[in-house]
């Protein structure tokens, strides 16, 4: 999402595709106002994870006598 100002009249218009915001960044008539950048973690989990990392390994039988010496 991104806000624009006009030049002329002072009006303000919130623009959310980013293929408006490309085009209104180039338009002579207005001026961003503020960006806001979404994060792509959702609401409710916290920031400090960056990955989730799943490891998959291969389950293998142990005897009893190996076990036994665990």
């Amino acid at each position: 999402m991104a806000v624009f100002k006009c030049n002329i009249s002072g009006n303000t218009i919130e623009v959310t595709t980013a293929l408006d915001i490309q085009s209104m960044e180039v338009h002579p008539g207005y001026t961003l106002v503020e960006e806001e950048v979404k994060s792509p973690v959702v609401e409710g989990i916290e920031e400090d994870i960056i990955d989730d990392i799943v490891v998959k390994t291969k389950k293998t039988k142990k005897s009893k006598k190996q076990i036994q010496e665990l």
